[in-house]
């Protein structure tokens, strides 16, 4: 369904949630917003390729309606791993599994509506985690990597997809300007842009790919590598060794 949630004008802008309204466009609405949305989920296939233990699990924190999760379930399924697909939002995982359930491959699944502060992680080699630690509290970001990477087993891997800042001011400026202009390019009007900036505000808290790398570090992660950059939006790679 196309995403016409920020269309008509509106005095009052509430927060943006992930509720059913928003469910219903989601994959349109990210895919509109995001540059190089596709080529993450294709980045994550070739990383479960190449990292993903057999007989381990792959973990899709924030799964949304559960593209990433999908991205690798052939990879998983074929060395007999399982997926955990983890979202707070109910409308979300009940989505993620009428999503998942039309898949090919018959591959274990398992889906927790809870707040992924709170989620325990074993045995994993994959973990997903795909523009979400942007939405949690700076104060709350240490203490998911940190769990993240207890439950890696050595050899696994983390992706972590976020929308970043940059140090110097003018490159914020030039590089908002492109995403907002990819945004219009792909049918969202100035005042589609506008209210969905207002909407995300003091929600979306973004940090600078630098933060996040030495988080990631700090996290107990031996290297990060930055696996791919459209304009302000990075995917990075934690390697546990």
């Amino acid at each position: 369904m196309r995403d016409t949630f920020y269309i008509e004008r509106s005095d009052l802008i509430e927060s943006f949630q992930f509720d059913s309204s928003v469910v219903n466009v989601f994959d349109n609405m990210i895919r509109r917003s995001v540059p190089g949305y596709a080529f993450t989920l294709s980045l994550i296939r070739v990383i479960a390729e190449q990292y993903f233990i057999p007989a381990t699990a792959c973990y899709d924190l924030g799964c949304s309606t559960g593209a990433s999760a999908i991205a690798c379930a052939e990879i998983v399924n074929k060395r007999k791993g399982r997926i955990v697909a983890i979202d707070n939002s109910a409308p979300m995982i009940e989505q993620c599994q009428l999503n998942m359930s039309t898949l090919q491959v018959a591959v274990p699944m398992e889906f927790r509506c809870e707040d992924i502060m709170s989620s325990v992680m074993t045995e994993s080699s994959l973990v997903l985690l795909n523009f979400t630690l942007q939405f949690l509290g700076l104060n709350k970001r240490p203490l998911l990597l940190k769990s993240i990477f207890d439950g890696l087993v050595p050899g696994g891997v983390l992706i972590l997809s976020e929308k970043i800042l940059n140090n110097d001011s003018a490159t914020n400026v030039i590089l908002n300007a492109l995403h907002h202009q990819f945004k219009a390019e792909n049918g969202y009007s100035k005042l589609e842009i506008s209210s969905k900036k207002e909407a995300l505000e003091g929600v979306l808290i973004s940090q600078t790919q630098e933060q996040y790398r030495t988080a990631l570090l700090q996290a107990g992660f031996s290297k990060v590598i930055t696996v791919h950059q459209a304009f302000n939006f990075v995917s990075l790679l934690a390697l546990k060794s």
